[in-house]
């Protein structure tokens, strides 16, 4: 059920964050880990293994309420 209803989410907005995630990182390496932990199991699961495109995270963005 967690995969249905939040994979695309859980994946967009881990790949739209990775930057700021990284940046944050270099302070503490354990922020964000179960967040990625479950973007990589979202990312197994669909069966692609390859990270959403900057038009797919561009696209996702702009289409989010609230941008």
């Amino acid at each position: 059920m967690t995969w249905s209803a939040f994979s695309y989410y859980a994946v967009l907005y881990f790949a739209a964050l990775k930057p700021r995630i990284d940046d944050e990182r270099r302070h503490d390496p354990t922020l964000y880990a179960d967040f990625e932990w479950l973007y990589e199991r979202m990312q197994r699961r669909s069966g692609t293994k390859e990270a959403p495109t900057l038009q797919d995270i561009r696209d996702f963005i702009d289409n989010e309420p609230n941008n």
